[in-house]
């Protein structure tokens, strides 16, 4: 079995293991304008599964917002923090994660594994895609680059906004449990 598919494995087998503790989920609260936040404690990975049958294994202090309209108007949703993303098709809606700095767009009609770290307060952002493609764009306008990057599976792209500086590059396999880590943030 090659490096990618035993990567797959281990991330499938983490987010249904992740699926059977007894962790209570994430904190569910409705916004004054339609939207749905989703708020992680402590805890290290905390399962949300998303009306368009999207998984995310939350980390440590993290938060999903649903824009109004979720998955009947649109599949976007805002992440502050980082979370291990399944994504599933669901017809011509894109699926979108907007951060802080990085907009990211699943492109496959096939199932997406993948992580989005945004802590806030953070100057870096990091996007590890294991399993098929995203476009991830800049949130802001730069006055050096505004060009999407495209990932496929076994790439990542990091952003660092101090410095305004976006790189795409393989992902090490060797990284896989790293990028399922906590932040200490």
């Amino acid at each position: 079995m090659g490096k990618s598919k035993i990567i797959l494995v281990f991330l499938l087998s983490a987010v249904a293991c992740s699926a059977c503790n007894d962790s209570p989920g994430p904190a569910k609260i409705t916004g004054h304008h339609g939207d749905t936040l989703y708020r992680s404690g402590a805890e290290r990975r905390t399962p949300l599964t998303l009306p368009d049958g999207t998984e995310i294994l939350m980390d440590s202090f993290s938060v999903v917002r649903l824009a109004a309209g979720f998955n009947k108007l649109n599949r976007e949703l805002y992440l502050e923090g980082k979370g291990l993303f399944t994504v599933h098709a669901a017809g011509t809606k894109p699926f979108i994660i907007h951060t802080r700095a990085l907009v990211t767009t699943v492109l496959d009609t096939d199932t997406a594994i993948f992580k989005v770290d945004g802590y806030p307060k953070s100057p870096g952002e990091e996007v590890d895609l294991f399993a098929g493609s995203l476009k991830v764009i800049k949130s802001y306008h730069s006055d050096t680059d505004n060009e999407p990057v495209i990932l496929r599976s076994g790439e990542m792209v990091m952003i660092n906004t101090d410095i305004d500086l976006m790189e795409k590059e393989k992902l090490d396999s060797a990284d896989l449990s790293a990028s399922l880590g906590t932040n200490d943030e």
